[in-house]
């Protein structure tokens, strides 16, 4: 791609300079972008295009999550690019072309898994409860916090023991939906989709860290609320206790049916 012009070892270097984390991964043509809380998907680069180009900017936390998921999987994948492979691509002659065909055997193999959605009960935790855990607890709250979406937002984290399948089975990039049970408030609080941004396993537990906005207190439901747009959904059988996946579809639709419980409360 530095030969044929088609990437501009110029530009990186600047980007890296600036700060930007940048990644090299052969036969990679896929355009995604998340900026915070909108995912860009299409055929466009960043730069300038001859040609008709197309896509799609969304807030869809699905597509958010999967977006993000997608773009850890790549980093994790690709060769990290620093001051040495830039001088090393700098110096690799020019010649443009408009195509240029990448052989098969560099084209790389992505698993395709999509991001679930669960909907789990959390109980308020006394404070200072198990201290022999906070050291583990504040080096993974460091870890995720290189995995914000926003800036502006927060972290929290979930403590979760027994054998259900949320323990096994989440992983970072699904989304959360908290049956929010407060030490001081008799009835739960449900907070809207979270996504989790780090999954970190310990000897008493598994911690699951979720970002959460800076509004999420304002965009909580009563139960009441949430029952209803629950139902309208499609969601049926769900009780304070869940603890269960939903499918995407649901999913959807109760982010969409969301914003409309909270304005119907004002």
């Amino acid at each position: 791609m530095i030969a044929g012009g088609q990437t501009s070892a110029h530009v990186l270097r600047r980007a890296y300079r600036r700060g930007a984390s940048l990644h090299s991964l052969p036969g990679l043509h896929a355009k995604v972008f998340l900026f915070g809380e909108i995912a860009v998907i299409g055929s466009a680069n960043l730069s300038r295009s001859r040609y008709f180009e197309a896509g799609i900017i969304t807030r869809d936390h699905v597509v958010i999550s999967g977006v993000a998921s997608l773009i850890d999987e790549m980093s994790r994948r690709a060769d990290v690019i620093d001051d040495r492979f830039l001088d090393r691509i700098s110096k690799i002659p020019v010649q443009r072309k408009f195509v240029q065909r990448v052989p098969a055997s560099f084209r790389p193999s992505m698993t395709e898994r999509g991001n679930r959605t669960w909907i789990i009960e959390v109980n308020q935790l006394r404070e200072h409860a198990f201290p022999e855990e906070t050291h583990a607890a504040t080096r993974g709250l460091r870890l995720a916090e290189k995995h914000l979406k926003n800036q502006r937002n927060t972290i929290s984290w979930i403590r979760f023991v027994g054998n259900r399948r949320f323990r096994s089975d989440a992983r970072k990039g699904d989304s959360v939906i908290q049956i929010y049970k407060s030490l001081d408030l008799k009835y739960p609080r449900v907070f809207h989709h979270s996504a989790i941004l780090r999954v970190q396993n310990e000897a008493r537990c598994t911690r699951f860290y979720v970002e959460s906005a800076p509004d999420e207190d304002k965009r909580s439901l009563s139960w009441t609320d949430f029952m209803r747009i629950a139902r309208a959904s499609g969601l049926r059988r769900i009780s304070k206790h869940a603890m269960r996946e939903i499918s995407e579809e649901i999913a959807r639709r109760l982010h969409q049916l969301w914003p409309k419980a909270k304005r119907r409360l004002r």
